[in-house]
C-alpha cells in the first residue's frame, strides 16, 4: 500500500518548526475494518534555538468522515523532533455513510 507524505510549516524570524505526517494514500472500508492505519507517522520538528511548549495538533477531515482528534505536546526541545505515538484515528460512521 502506498503512503503519502504531508508537511505543514510555521516559520518566521522567531520560530522554525514543522509538522511531518505520513498517511496511507488510499483507505477503503475493508482496510479500516481490518485496522489498516490511516496515519502511519506524525512528528513535530523544532529547528529553533528555543524550546517550544504547549503545542496542540488538531486533526479534522472534510468531509467529516473522521472523528476530530487533538494531540497535546508539553514541549519540543530546541533542535529536536517529537514523534507522536498515539496514532489511532476513529472513523465517524454516521458522517461517513450519511446520505448526501
Amino acid at each position: 500500500m502506498e503512503d503519502q507524505q504531508i508537511q505543514g510549516n510555521t516559520a518566521s524570524e522567531n520560530h522554525a518548526h514543522h509538522i511531518d505526517a505520513t498517511l496511507v494514500a488510499k483507505l477503503n472500508l475493508a482496510d479500516f475494518q481490518n485496522a489498516v492505519p490511516l496515519l502511519r507517522e506524525l512528528s513535530v520538528a523544532n529547528d529553533a534555538a528555543e524550546t517550544i511548549t504547549g503545542l496542540e495538533l488538531h486533526l479534522e477531515s472534510a468531509p467529516a468522515f473522521l472523528k476530530p482528534k487533538v494531540w497535546r505536546i508539553d514541549a519540543v526541545a530546541a533542535g529536536s523532533r517529537y514523534h507522536v505515538t498515539a496514532l489511532d484515528v476513529e472513523l465517524d460512521w454516521g458522517a461517513a455513510f450519511a446520505p448526501d
